[in-house]
């Protein structure tokens, strides 16, 4: 089953970052900092610009200057483009020598490893979470705060474990996460949205395992937690989740009253995949049931939205690909007069780079390709 929520575990992890302890900016800009990262979640590019102008102003702390750059790495995992949200959150290796806030450093090192995850770059994921692991369990014996942290670190080194077929360590990982979201104190919301990330986490090792009893009882947990803070993305994917597996249960008028449930919702929702999956699992439901005419209506609404899913990755990885050029000409043309070789090295590594990421875009517009010839083959 894909998971659609964790994405989340990032975008809470910024969240609480900036609601559990001050910013030590000016006043305008811890204001603008807290503002946006709820904007991030709901209306990222927005965000982005805003905390882009922030960054770059010489006034902002480095503290300051660090959140932002989360933030804006947050905004492009709301985003789905976790290459421009790895790239950014890269760059806070520049700032992070430079506070003395190992809250800030924690945060920044769980953001790079579970950026990392995000793209399935194991090795360097496990880097930097134990490098967060490590500080906070110097710290949390007289910081109880950072259990929300030890939570995070936890619960991403659990879908690291899943994405490796191993379940058993990763369903250990997923307790331990939820054992510290329960000890946090200090921020009841950002509790319950973690424990209900945790749990649908818990859910899907649970239908790895083919393990149908307890998954349930894990979708339903996060079902509730869902339903408690009225986060709609969170309540549609738990329903989802809760009604895939009544379907699979061969009960697929209860599948329906649970996706029904959350039809309404949709439009309210800025995420493709989900509405893409609600509604194929909906047009599925129904040519079970062997209504033909709703099957066609919601099979037609699945297809709209993955052909338009489809668009906004061409979109997104055209858009990563002219930012990295700017980006790589920028840093040449910043670079001091040194010597001849290093400027050569410089621009020789410059090319390496470019060369990788078009041969990642062009898989990716491969892909992509395959995927539209697909939906063309069954429209036809």
């Amino acid at each position: 089953m894909k998971n659609h929520i964790l994405p989340y575990l990032i975008l809470t992890l910024l969240t609480a970052l900036n609601l559990s302890f001050t910013c030590y900016g000016q006043k305008n800009v811890d204001s603008i900092i807290r503002v946006n990262s709820q904007e991030v979640l709901v209306n990222p590019d927005t965000a982005i610009e805003t905390l882009t102008s922030v960054f770059n102003d010489a006034d902002t702390s480095t503290d300051d200057k660090i959140y932002a750059l989360m933030l804006i790495s947050t905004g492009y995992t709301t985003k789905r483009d976790y290459q421009m949200a790895l790239t950014t959150s890269l760059r806070l290796l520049d700032f992070i020598p430079y506070t003395t806030n190992y809250k800030l450093k924690i945060n920044a090192f769980n953001q790079i490893g579970g950026h990392y995850q995000q793209i399935n770059l194991t090795d360097k994921a496990n880097e930097y979470l134990d490098k967060a692991l490590n500080l906070a369990l110097k710290h949390v014996a007289t910081d109880t705060t950072l259990h929300g942290q030890l939570g995070i670190n936890y619960g991403l080194k659990g879908q690291l474990f899943r994405e490796q077929l191993s379940t058993k360590k990763a369903l250990n990982y997923f307790d331990k996460a939820i054992n510290e979201f329960n000890l946090v104190t200090d921020n009841e919301r950002l509790k319950l949205i973690n424990l209900c990330i945790m749990y649908f986490n818990q859910a899907n090792c649970y239908i790895d395992n083919n393990d149908l009893v307890n998954a349930k009882y894990s979708y339903e947990k996060s079902a509730k937690y869902a339903q408690d803070i009225r986060l709609e993305r969170l309540i549609a994917s738990t329903k989802k989740a809760l009604a895939k597996l009544e379907a699979l249960d061969g009960n697929h008028e209860a599948s329906l009253d649970l996706l029904s449930g959350i039809e309404s919702s949709l439009d309210n929702i800025n995420d493709l995949t989900i509405k893409a999956g609600v509604y194929a699992a909906i047009a599925n439901d129904y040519l079970v049931l062997g209504n033909a005419q709703k099957h066609e209506v919601y099979y037609h609404k699945s297809i709209a939205n993955e052909e338009a899913l489809i668009a906004s990755k061409l979109k997104i990885s055209n858009a990563t690909l002219s930012e990295l050029i700017n980006t790589k000409i920028n840093e040449v043309k910043a670079i001091n007069k040194k010597s001849t070789l290093y400027q050569y090295l410089i621009v020789a590594l410059f090319f390496v780079l470019i060369a990788l990421f078009f041969n990642y875009h062009i898989k990716s517009q491969k892909q992509l390709t395959r995927l539209q010839k697909e939906i063309k083959f069954k429209k036809a």
